[in-house]
Parts: structure tokens; C-alpha cells; sequence
């Protein structure tokens, strides 16, 4: 019995402390576990066809700058990051603040700031190939309207996508030490540093990134956190295809072990509750035991 009880336990021990393959799972409409969402605003895409561009941008908008009403050759999708953002459009002014956003119509229009305190927003632009991004009485340009401070820009091509589609605006902020899980996304990434250091682990390899970089998610099992001692912010782009899951993880965290640290494995939450149930299922037939060797003699 005895020799019974202690294999049993052994057992349950390297169940619990081998490395282990978790299964995936889809987290449908949520963003990786690890991070905080500050802002997140969807709108549906517009139908693309052929080679497309994505072009992400950081604008900041002194107080009382504006633009002049201008176009785009394409459809863009804006949050306002900070302060409070004007858009004039047919007569009609709107007011947006922060964690708000619109989608830049097909007419002309201007944005601007009316008040005292900067402001600054996220614009993504999904623009068909050799459009102007811009025209401004009639003169087509590929820069942001003029009025605003280009703070960063990103561009690259856009990946296929077949029928409809939603554009994912996030603002996500990782604590020192906070990283996601291993996962991949159901549509393409694109990931610009607001604030702080962020470093991401893909295919073996870490890249560090620092405000104003960016890099593409990839269809590949990937990880993203904050290795430092300092706050980090990132914003985010998704392209994500109808009834796809913005975010499926693959396995446990790999958090920092400290700031500047290497990496410690997280062991997922059933292994922990498979030793802790385990040790105590073995710990009632460790008394058991007892008690019945002591009555036996």
C-alpha cells in the first residue's frame, strides 16, 4: 500500500512539473491576456480589390490646428489617442475625445483641434495601389494632410482578404514585466510603440521596438511584453476577416523574470491545480495510511 501511495504521488508530481503543449484556443474578439486596453474601436472595412497599402500614422494636432478640407484615396479609420478632435464635414461639425473615433468619408472634410490642450490620434488608411493618400484642392499627395505633426508612419502592403472584413483600432498598455501568452491572430497586425520599450519573441528570435517603431503580426506563434522597468503603450491595427477570432493562444506566458531579465516558463493554471489537487489527494491517503498501520499493530 505504501509503495502504492508514493508512486501515485510521483506520478502526479511530473505531470505536473513536465513541460507541456497546451492547447489552443480561440479568445473570439479579444485581445492576448497580459496587456490593458486603454481604447478600442472597430468599423466595418471596405471591400478591397486588388493590391492594397496599409498605412499607419501617429498625428498630433497643436492647439487650434486644423486641416483644409482634403480627400483620401482610400478609407481611413481614426481614434482620437488624446485630447479632443473636431471633424467638419457637409455643414456639420462632430466632436470626438479620447477612446472615440470615425471613419474618413468619401467627401471632403477637415479635422482639427478647437481647444487649448494638444491632441493627437491613431489614423489607418487601407489605400488600393498608386492612390493619392491625400488631395488637397485638387493636388494628390502620399503624405497626411497638412495642419498636423506627423509623430510616426508605417506602411506596408496589405494582405489579401476576401469578402467583408473589420478594422481593429487598439491602444494597449503593458506594466513592467507584463507580456502575452503565446498566440496568433485571425487577421494581419500591424503594431506601432506609443510609449516605453516592447519587445517581441517570434520564431526564436526577440526584437526589441522603441516609440515610434512598428512591426507586423505574424500568422506565426508569436509573444509581445514589456521587459522593463517602465510603462509601455502600443497601438494596434487589425484587418480582421468576418467570423474570425482577433486572438487565439497557443500556450502558457513566457514572462520576464525581471527587468532586463531572461525568460521564466508560467506554468498554466490546470497544472497548478492538477498538484495542488494532486498533493492533496495524496496527502489524505498518506493519513489514511497511518491510521491504519497504527490500528493494524
Amino acid at each position: 500500500m505504501k509503495r502504492r501511495l508514493l508512486a501515485m504521488i510521483a506520478i502526479v508530481l511530473l505531470l505536473a512539473l513536465a513541460p507541456s503543449n497546451v492547447v489552443a484556443h480561440d479568445i473570439h474578439g479579444l485581445v492576448p491576456p497580459g496587456s490593458t486596453t486603454r481604447h478600442q474601436f472597430r468599423a466595418p472595412g471596405v471591400a478591397l480589390h486588388g493590391p492594397y497599402e496599409v498605412v499607419h500614422l501617429i498625428l498630433d494636432f497643436a492647439p487650434g490646428a486644423w486641416t483644409p478640407m482634403h480627400v483620401h484615396g482610400g478609407q481611413g479609420i481614426v481614434t482620437v489617442l488624446t485630447g479632443t478632435m473636431t471633424r467638419r464635414m457637409e455643414g456639420q461639425e462632430t466632436t470626438f475625445r479620447a477612446g472615440e473615433g470615425w471613419v474618413e468619408p468619401g467627401v471632403p472634410h477637415a479635422a482639427g483641434n478647437a481647444t487649448a490642450e494638444p491632441a493627437a490620434v491613431l489614423v489607418t488608411f487601407l489605400l488600393p495601389q498608386g492612390a493619392p493618400l491625400t488631395t488637397v484642392q485638387g493636388v494628390g499627395t502620399g503624405a497626411a494632410p497638412p495642419g498636423s505633426t506627423t509623430r510616426a508612419q508605417f506602411r506596408t502592403a496589405g494582405a489579401p482578404i476576401a469578402g467583408r472584413f473589420e478594422v481593429v483600432h487598439l491602444v494597449l498598455d503593458f506594466a513592467p514585466g507584463a507580456w502575452t501568452p503565446p498566440h496568433t491572430h485571425g487577421g494581419q497586425g500591424i503594431v506601432t510603440v506609443l510609449g516605453g520599450t516592447m519587445t517581441r519573441r517570434a520564431e526564436g528570435v526577440e526584437t526589441v521596438y522603441r516609440p515610434g517603431e512598428s512591426w507586423i503580426e505574424p500568422g506565426s506563434v508569436h509573444e509581445a511584453g514589456n521587459a522593463t522597468a517602465d510603462p509601455a503603450a502600443v497601438m494596434v491595427t487589425f484587418l480582421l476577416p468576418e467570423g474570425a477570432p482577433l486572438t487565439t493562444v497557443a500556450g502558457p506566458t513566457l514572462p520576464a523574470a525581471g527587468a532586463g531579465g531572461g525568460a521564466r516558463p508560467a506554468r498554466p493554471l490546470w497544472l497548478a491545480l492538477l498538484l495542488g489537487g494532486g498533493l492533496t489527494a495524496g496527502g489524505a491517503l498518506a493519513r489514511r495510511w497511518t491510521r491504519r498501520s497504527a490500528v493494524s499493530r
